[in-house]
């Protein structure tokens, strides 16, 4: 199964629950998209691997001058892992297929 298409991604900041939509396109190994989180951000995936139902990807925040690091593994239709978020750590994120 692809991991192609528009997924909900929940990220558990120490800022509170942040919530946007990722619009996933692989090629082989390769993964890239956008990251939507509303109010017109609109975010390139960058450096997106995907190994098995392994996906590691970089997300630059145009609200902080901060690029969030994602390593997470897909389960069907669900997505689990955490989210490397500069100073302030690691943080858990979650998903599901749209």
């Amino acid at each position: 199964m692809s991991i192609d298409g528009k997924w909900h991604i929940a990220i558990n900041s120490p800022l509170g629950k942040q919530e946007a939509t990722a619009h996933f396109e692989s090629d082989g190994e390769r993964l890239g998209g956008k990251v939507d989180a509303g109010n017109g951000r609109v975010n390139d995936i960058l450096d997106g691997v995907v190994d098995g139902d392994h996906l590691t990807f970089k997300v630059p925040m145009s609200t902080m001058p901060i690029t969030l690091a994602f390593d997470v593994t897909r389960d069907g239709d669900t997505l689990a892992g955490k989210a490397a978020a500069g100073a302030f750590g690691k943080v858990k994120v979650s998903g599901h297929r749209l």
